[in-house]
Parts: structure tokens; sequence; C-alpha cells
């Protein structure tokens, strides 16, 4: 089974509408992509708050394994303030929830690309 991506959709939309979701004018609302594995664990996730759309957190399992492996507490701590903490634990199960429907990887790649450079502020 290939990687999932799941967000959730603002309230009254059904899964037959498209699934390139954007929340209302509210900036405390947010946009929730997460990539999750074979067994249902997230591989990285997204927060895009706002109407804007503004990223929040970015957070990849590769990397924090990487810091984690180095055995760097300060590291590790720098990284979770900065991108977030990836969900731990399956996920199974949110094909059930009425807020969450399953997007393209394409989408969740585009919504990525952006997202770091987002919350550092860096430019190309």
């Amino acid at each position: 089974m290939a990687p999932s991506t799941i967000v959730p959709c603002p309230a009254g939309t059904t899964d037959k509408e498209p699934q390139d979701q954007r929340h209302s004018m509210d900036p405390l609302l947010l946009r929730r992509s997460r990539q999750l594995d074979s067994e249902g664990w997230a591989v990285r996730h997204v927060d895009l708050q706002g109407p804007t759309l503004r990223p929040v957190t970015a957070a990849a399992l590769g990397e924090v394994l990487d810091i984690r492996d180095r055995g760097d507490r300060t590291a590790m701590a720098v990284y979770q303030h900065k991108y977030g903490i990836l969900a731990e634990g399956s996920l199974a199960g949110w094909q059930e929830t009425d807020s969450a429907a399953e997007i393209l990887a394409t989408e969740f790649e585009r919504i990525w690309a952006s997202a770091p450079k987002g919350i550092t502020g860096a430019t190309d």
C-alpha cells in the first residue's frame, strides 16, 4: 500500500467534493496534512494556519530519526520547537473521521515543498 496523505475538510463537505479544501477566514483554523506509511504511522506532517495557510509545523520522521540517532537532545529540542512534533502511533481509522479526506501525493508534495521554508523564512 502506498503512503496516504490526509487533510481535514471543512464542516459540511463530502468525500465527493474536491479534495483541495480551504478553511474559512478564521485565523485559528488549521489545515493538517499527514503522509502515512503502510501501517498508518506519520512519515511527515504539515499544519497550515489561517486564511493565508501559513505553515506552523513541518516535521519529517527521517529528520527526527537522524537527530535521535546522533543523541543530540539540544538539536532535538530545537527541531521540535521550530518544526513541531511528529505524531507517534498509528493514525489507522482516520478514514472514519468526518473531518478528514485523502489527497493525492502530488498535492502533499506541493504543500510540503514550501512549508519548512515558510517556517524558517528562507527564500530560494
